[in-house]
């Protein structure tokens, strides 16, 4: 269910009320059903999330070789998000608060470190999805290919990200102002400032803060 309501956040950011498939169907049983409501999308989310966090172990009470499964931090945390895009201010507080309470998760003493390779599933890391890709054998995950920049951290360039600034429904761009510690790790540049819908699979508890409200 963590998934699920993973899946269908990133549905109803982008189009809106889709419809909604809670079992298994066959193709002809699909025919007919029409879009749910932005608003009961939501709260299909927000039951799947709750319901997740109910069981799931926390991340301390996994073996090191499960190393990436979905945690009660990570269900709360996306749950507490799913609160922050509709305004649920008081809500988002109360379950990113627990995150925090609960103390399997810290920030990362270096704020460029939160990108850095060597801090893959660090501690501040809510949820990462565990892939690598080879080349040679062109198998595993290609998305750092396609997305990744072309010549280097902070060049600014790579496919799929615009390069002038976006808006997203008569929206304000979704930009942010580069911290210091991360242009003087040299992560970025004073011109990348617009990220348009690039996005991390990492969920950070960092999304506490507006610089992490992008995806």
């Amino acid at each position: 269910r963590f998934l699920r309501g993973y899946f269908y956040f990133e549905l109803v950011k982008n189009f809106g009320g889709v419809p909604l498939i809670t079992g298994f169907l066959l193709p002809e049983e699909i025919q007919g059903i029409t879009r749910a409501s932005a608003e009961d999308v939501y709260k299909f989310i927000e039951d799947d999330l709750k319901a997740a966090a109910d069981v799931l172990p926390q991340r301390s009470q996994y073996a090191a070789t499960d190393m990436g499964r979905a945690t009660r931090g990570a269900a709360l945390g996306l749950l507490g998000k799913v609160y922050l895009y509709q305004s649920k201010w008081q809500e988002a507080h109360d379950v990113l608060k627990t995150v925090i309470d609960e103390g399997e998760y810290k920030l990362l003493d270096n704020f460029g470190d939160v990108w850095d390779v060597d801090h893959n599933n660090s501690e501040e890391s809510l949820f990462e999805v565990q892939y690598m890709y080879d080349g040679t054998y062109a198998l595993g995950g290609s998305l750092t290919v396609i997305t990744g920049a072309r010549s280097g951290p902070g060049d600014g360039w790579s496919w799929g990200q615009p390069t002038v600034i976006t808006t997203h429904l008569g929206k304000q761009p979704y930009c942010v102002d580069i911290p210091p510690s991360a242009k003087s790790n040299g992560l970025v540049t004073t011109s990348n400032k617009c990220f348009g819908f690039f996005c991390t699979l990492e969920i950070s508890i960092q999304i506490l803060l507006p610089a992490h409200f992008l995806c």
